[in-house]
């Protein structure tokens, strides 16, 4: 099974965020990493003391959902996994710092 890093480009890395690019063809390997759906275009996750990661589709719909200092959403499970699937592969593959 790959990991997310072989699955994505990096698009941008600035003072706000971090932007991954989803590589084309790779659907079933996204798929397969249990907690995307396939459709996923864009990953966004902003740096500072709260993170807000936003998955953008392919057909122009997005949701975000934010961790960190003073801030506390109730997520699923799938999503608070799918979040840090994105945060270590941000980190710890492309060896960004969040913070």
């Amino acid at each position: 099974m790959k990991k997310l890093y072989e699955l994505v480009e990096l698009q941008e890395n600035n003072s706000a965020c971090v932007i991954l690019k989803v590589k084309e063809n790779v659907k079933l390997d996204l798929i397969s990493l249990g907690y995307f759906n396939g459709d996923e275009e864009y990953l966004r996750l902003t740096k500072g003391d709260k993170h807000t990661c936003t998955v953008f589709k392919q057909d122009g719909k997005h949701y975000s959902w934010y961790w960190g200092r003073s801030g506390y959403t109730v997520v699923s499970d799938e999503m608070k996994k799918r979040g840090q699937i994105i945060q270590r592969c941000i980190e710890d593959d492309f060896n960004i710092s969040i913070d």
